[in-house]
Parts: structure tokens; C-alpha cells; sequence
């Protein structure tokens, strides 16, 4: 009898030492596809339900890990910005849509902090690379989130910084401005088909830039007209260390199977006008 309970004794000591190992393991695992310590505020302008201007709108996206506060605030009282304008009778709420399928997958109304300032914070799943933020307002009476043109206010796209901030050494390349000769660098992200351009800022200029990728004729299906529209952007990361860095830069992805395309880069609209060209860009990949 008492090696019976001396066995039962040593086969519930090994379960519990597999049960804790497991449950380690476990712990481990999810501790090591959590993203890392990285924050991130960036600033841009809206883009019109057309892809061709910019909105005289800032968004302002702050992000840690893989949380986002999300602010918007009209910064215009231009007559053609008037759409903004959220009265008492109606509220604010912004479509979140994912890039690798790109259809609505979340719905969040915005909360006034202050008078012409909305925000909301979330998060977002840690494999997301680029989200799509398209800004809406509606009459409270109305059905939660009524989508429509009339109460379109503004899109723009982000990426999110816990899979794209980080860029394969050595990799970045200079690419020549073949209309107003400010030649800059294209950086490569260590996530595969994710780039980033820097823009040139021009001191006598607002730098509302807005950017189109044009590619080869045969290739032109492979991205829509919003995938290749998007602003610029005013980024400060701050690292784990608390140093931090300012750039202002274009970022985007592109198809793995386009290996040359064209950068156009505008002040504020997206023009058939080639003198409205700021910086013009063929870049050529260097891809397998």
C-alpha cells in the first residue's frame, strides 16, 4: 500500500512539473510575439473621398505597442472644409479597415474632448501592418454608423509601428528627383514589401504632401487608386531608451511582384498638371 501511494505521490509531482513547464512555455510564447516597447506619434492630413486632395484636417495617431489614440480636429475654416464641422445633434465615429483584406472590421465612435477635438483609443490585433482609417459623422437619432458620401469627412492610412518601424541595415538607397533635383533615400523595412521615402521639406511651403504611385502600364491593376494615394507624414518614435527621432516621409506598401514604379510627390492635390509635380521619383527595386 505504501508504494502505491509513494508511486501516486511521484506521478502527480511529475504532472504538476509538466503542467507548470507547459504553462511557462505557453507564457514564453505569448510574451515573445507581443510587440516591442515602441512609441510613436504621427501627424497627417485627411484625404478626400476621391483620392486627389488633401483636407485642411489633421489626424493625430499616437501609438504603443499596439494601441492607438486616434485625435481629429478641423484646423480650417475654408467653405469647402465646412463638413467637418460636428453640430450638437451629431456625432463622430471612424471605419478601421485592415490592408490584407480590406473590408470593414471595426466601427469606433470618437468621444469630444474639447470643443473641435474628437478622440478614441484602441487596439489593435499585434499582425496588423497597415490600417485604413476612414472618418464619418452622423445625426445621433440615425442608426449607429450610417456610412454615406454626405457624411464622409476624411480618410487616411497608417502603418502600424510594432511590425514596420524597423529597416534592414545597410538598406537604404538614394533616388534622384527628376524634376526639382532634391534627391532623397527610399529606405527597406525589415517586413517584406514595406518602404519608406523621405520628403523633402520646403521652408516656404505649408509640406501638405500628398503622394501617387504610378506604375508600368502593364502592371496598373495590381494596385487600386487608394492603395497608391497617401500623405505625408510627421513622425516622432521614441525608443525604449526615451531618445526619440522627427522625420517627415512617405510610407507604403508595395506588391512583391513590382519591381519598378514612380513616385509623384504634390502640394496639397493630386493634379493631370505636370508643373504641380514637386518631386518625381523612378525607383527601380532591387528584388529577386
Amino acid at each position: 500500500m505504501k508504494k502505491r501511494t509513494i508511486l501516486a505521490l511521484t506521478v502527480s509531482l511529475v504532472v504538476a512539473i509538466l503542467y507548470c513547464r507547459i504553462g511557462a512555455l505557453k507564457a514564453l510564447t505569448a510574451e515573445n510575439i507581443k510587440s516591442p516597447r515602441l512609441e510613436c506619434r504621427v501627424n497627417k492630413n485627411l484625404i478626400d473621398k476621391n483620392n486627389k486632395k488633401l483636407k485642411a484636417i489633421d489626424a493625430i495617431i499616437f501609438q504603443k505597442d499596439n494601441s492607438l489614440v486616434i485625435s481629429i480636429k478641423n484646423s480650417s475654416d475654408e467653405a469647402d472644409e465646412k463638413e467637418f464641422n460636428v453640430a450638437s445633434d451629431e456625432k463622430m465615429f471612424v471605419v478601421v479597415k485592415d490592408r490584407l483584406n480590406y473590408k470593414p472590421i471595426k466601427k469606433y465612435f470618437l468621444d469630444e474632448i474639447q470643443d473641435g477635438q474628437f478622440q478614441v483609443s484602441l487596439d489593435m490585433p499585434y499582425y496588423y501592418d497597415m490600417i485604413y482609417l476612414n472618418f464619418y459623422k452622423q445625426k445621433k437619432k440615425d442608426p449607429d454608423y450610417t456610412e454615406s458620401d454626405e457624411n464622409f469627412i476624411g480618410k487616411t492610412k497608417i502603418c502600424m509601428r510594432n511590425v514596420t518601424a524597423f529597416y534592414i541595415p545597410g538598406q537604404k538607397i538614394r533616388i534622384t528627383d527628376l524634376v526639382g533635383g532634391k534627391d532623397t533615400d527610399i529606405y527597406v523595412r525589415v517586413l517584406p514589401n514595406f518602404y519608406r521615402v523621405d520628403l523633402v521639406k520646403d521652408k516656404t511651403s505649408e509640406n501638405r504632401r500628398i503622394t501617387k504611385i504610378v506604375l508600368l502600364e502593364s502592371q496598373k491593376d495590381k494596385m487600386s487608386e487608394e492603395e497608391s494615394v497617401n500623405s505625408g507624414e510627421d513622425v516622432k518614435i521614441v525608443y525604449p531608451d526615451r531618445s526619440d527621432s522627427n522625420a517627415f516621409y512617405d510610407s507604403f506598401y508595395i506588391p512583391k511582384d513590382i519591381k519598378e514604379f514612380t513616385l509623384l510627390v504634390y502640394e496639397g492635390e493630386i493634379t493631370e498638371n505636370e508643373t504641380d509635380v514637386i518631386n518625381e521619383y523612378d525607383i527601380k527595386l532591387e528584388r529577386k
